[in-house]
């Protein structure tokens, strides 16, 4: 059983999203690069590795080391892990990018203001739903939805689609 089958069959704060991620990341055509911010265990990783995508995977704490050995056993030649704060590390230029980190509004508008320059089709944003009004950490913000919404006022992006369920995912698109 792949990891992915794996991560699909039991219970995560993301599984229910995985055949999005994955179905986002598949391209029969060309190998679509995605670039990850906060691999934690991998679980997401997994979905867009398994759909054939190329990943680059930042994180800033090096503790998901043995989730990280797992994933560069099985994909080898498409999966590259760099221990790195999302806000400040430059990122290659890629197809998709998907953010999961410290679900604050500064480091979420942060990495989109940052970041969004080098995605050539969607951003994808998780815990939108639990952290869209209020930040993970009480009292510093006003969470991720404000950050998206300020930043596409901004910036030639879109909302594709929001999904309030399993702490919510929201992708952006480009104009």
């Amino acid at each position: 059983m792949s990891i992915y089958q794996e991560h699909l069959s039991r219970h995560s704060d993301i599984r229910e999203h995985l055949g999005l991620l994955h179905g986002l990341a598949m391209n029969k055509a060309v190998q679509l690069r995605v670039v990850e911010l906060g691999f934690r265990t991998g679980v997401s990783a997994s979905a867009f590795l398994a759909a054939g995508a190329h990943l680059t995977s930042y994180d800033i704490d090096a503790k998901c080391k043995p989730h990280v050995q797992r994933l560069a056993r099985d994909y080898p030649k498409t999966f590259v892990f760099k221990v790195a704060d999302s806000r400040e590390c430059e990122i290659p230029e890629c197809d998709l990018l998907f953010i999961d980190t410290d679900h604050t509004y500064a480091t979420t508008l942060r990495e989109l203001e940052k970041h969004h320059e080098k995605v050539r089709l969607n951003i994808i944003l998780h815990d939108t739903e639990t952290f869209g009004h209020k930040d993970r950490k009480p009292g510093t913000g006003p969470g991720l939805m404000q950050a998206i919404g300020e930043f596409n006022l901004a910036h030639d992006w879109r909302i594709r689609m929001h999904l309030p369920n399993n702490n919510g995912l929201t992708v952006l698109k480009r104009r």
